[in-house]
């Protein structure tokens, strides 16, 4: 999956946001503490999500488009091959035929630009991105990312 965790990134923050911002409640939803608890006022979130929903877009390095704000750019910045030699291979890890195959240690680094028209939007984007990098760790650990930080 080398090169890609980007485009993983990409698509997991996508569906993250639709799901979040289908309404109110759900966006509200981004904002509790494990507890139940609001973190963030409530006349806060709400001015969020007007200034948000139907707004925010997420793009790839590769496609900016800068008269559309808020928005946030997902760029791969480093990998690094971390292997030993050639990697190591697992014999648990094989192909229907019986055949091994290699595996090698990556790190990835991916980082998001978040490009608003004001300090507070772009206050807003930044919170909202990081609860939806929480939500989405797990789906990126289950897409083969053993070590998501944020």
């Amino acid at each position: 999956m080398a090169a890609v965790f980007d485009l993983h990134v990409l698509t997991a923050l996508q569906v993250e946001w639709e799901t979040a911002s289908a309404t109110a409640e759900t966006f509200a939803a981004l904002f509790l503490s494990p507890r139940g608890k609001p973190t963030v006022d409530r006349d806060v979130v709400d001015s969020w999500y007007g200034a948000l929903v139907g707004k925010l877009s997420f793009t790839s390095g590769f496609r900016l488009n800068p008269d559309q704000l808020p928005t946030v750019q997902v760029l791969l910045q480093e990998e690094t091959d971390r292997s030993q030699g050639f990697g190591f291979t697992d014999e648990d890890e094989s192909e229907d035929d019986g055949q091994e195959w290699l595996s090698m240690l990556i790190d990835q680094i991916v980082s998001l630009m978040i490009m608003a028209s004001s300090a507070e939007q772009s206050r807003a984007v930044f919170t909202v991105v990081r609860r939806l990098m929480m939500r989405a760790s797990k789906e990126l650990v289950r897409a083969g990312y053993p070590n998501v930080h944020y």
